[in-house]
């Protein structure tokens, strides 16, 4: 009889120790993700000249150019050279002299 308590009581054990790994277990929707490296490109340089602007990237030991009106990035966004990415004016005052550009790369 005493074998039998003691079974028992190891088996009880047992089973409340599975029981606490399981609610300590995370669930699937949470967890940790870690990113490493560097930037290894700079960004696009995007200077005002008069009524447009210029976007230079170096890539690959050459730098690259495009040239845009400030009235055509305003309408749609317009591309960097080699289409890296994109250019978008958008104007906060009627007389457009303040205004935010957005460059969002590919």
């Amino acid at each position: 009889m005493n074998a039998f308590k003691l079974t028992l009581a190891v088996f009880g054990m047992l089973m409340s120790g599975m029981m606490n790994m399981a609610e300590a277990a995370p669930s699937p929707s949470t967890g940790i993700i870690r990113f490493e490296g560097m930037i290894v490109e700079d960004g696009c340089e995007v200077v005002y000249q008069g009524q447009n602007l210029q976007s230079s990237c170096y890539r690959n030991g050459q730098t690259l150019t495009a040239q845009h009106s400030i009235a055509s990035t305003a309408a749609s966004p317009q591309s960097l050279p080699q289409n890296l990415g994109s250019t978008h004016m958008n104007w906060l005052d009627d007389s457009r002299k303040l205004g935010i550009l957005t460059v969002s790369y590919n």
